[in-house]
């Protein structure tokens, strides 16, 4: 049994002719005359009772015109709703952004794409670079805006785009004697007292790294990702941090002065989804949305 074979059964029904039904459907008469015989035996029963000038329909045949509306009726609101998803009048999207996401402005651009498109349910995941780049691959998230400090994205499966340019800033109280330098190496902060990021396990590494060819160790005060409160203890001299050049425009405060690292530490975003997650009318549309805010290739 198929939908247009009961289009053929309720049109019958409702002009009582085999020859009018075929006109006002645009098939020919055989055609309709062959698929409702088709049903009848599929079904085991008739349906109309053929007379020499008209066409009756059978108490089966009363009560499948019936039942055959309804799923016409539901057949059509269903149309309706899935063409809502593909013009995006319905439909939501999981977006994952880092913990520093609305001092890069991209949770105003995700508000953007709300307002855009207000029927479109949007839920943020708020979490660390770290852990977002997982949930994707784990599929609790559409989408992701993250700073890439690792591989685990560079796969054959996943889009990814480089949206903003971002590099690693020591900050450092305004009146240290380093403050002059444009640039400033580990090497040279190797006596300082450490305030670390502590998501950002490369640059752990990194610091480790360098205090291992002496046999020292890095002094550190504390691991933390409020970097309003870091920056605050290095104001009040308890010692020097770092902080991505982007964060660093956005939160800057008297007393501090950031410089850039002379061996480059790449704190680039990244926006990312899986390629199979643009079949979703949604997330495509969400993709195109932010490419053309940052003016990046889809």
């Amino acid at each position: 049994m198929q939908l247009h074979q009961m289009q053929y059964i309720v049109k019958v029904s409702q002009l009582n002719s085999f020859s009018l039904a075929a006109k006002e459907l645009f098939v020919t008469q055989p055609t309709l005359s062959q698929q409702i015989i088709n049903l009848e035996k599929e079904l085991g029963v008739k349906l109309f009772e053929r007379q020499s000038k008209s066409i009756v329909a059978t108490p089966a045949g009363e009560e499948f015109v019936k039942c055959a509306k309804n799923i016409l009726r539901e057949t059509d609101a269903l149309l309706e709703h899935m063409k809502e998803f593909t013009t995006l009048e319905r439909g939501s999207i999981r977006v994952g952004v880092m913990w520093s996401s609305s001092y890069l402005g991209i949770t105003k651009n995700i508000q953007s794409f709300t307002n855009k498109y207000p029927k479109i349910k949007v839920e943020l995941s708020v979490d660390g670079s770290h852990i977002l780049p997982e949930k994707l691959l784990e599929k609790e998230i559409d989408v992701v805006f993250y700073v890439e400090t690792n591989n685990i994205l560079k796969r054959e499966d996943i889009l990814r785009w480089r949206i903003l340019k971002n590099r690693m800033m020591v900050i450092i109280p305004e009146n240290h004697p380093l403050s002059g330098k444009e640039m400033v190496t580990l090497q040279e902060l190797k006596r300082e007292t450490f305030l670390i990021p502590s998501t950002d396990k490369d640059l752990q590494q990194r610091i480790t790294k360098e205090f291992a060819g002496s046999g020292d160790r890095p002094k550190i005060l504390c691991h933390s990702n409020l970097v309003d409160v870091m920056l605050r203890l290095v104001s009040e001299g308890m010692g020097v941090t770092f902080v991505s050049e982007k964060v660093a425009d956005s939160m800057m405060i008297d007393k501090v002065v950031m410089c850039p690292l002379a061996a480059e530490i790449d704190r680039s975003i990244y926006f990312a989804t899986r390629k199979e997650s643009m079949d979703n009318p949604v997330v495509s549309e969400f993709a195109r949305f932010i490419n053309s805010v940052y003016d990046t290739k889809l």
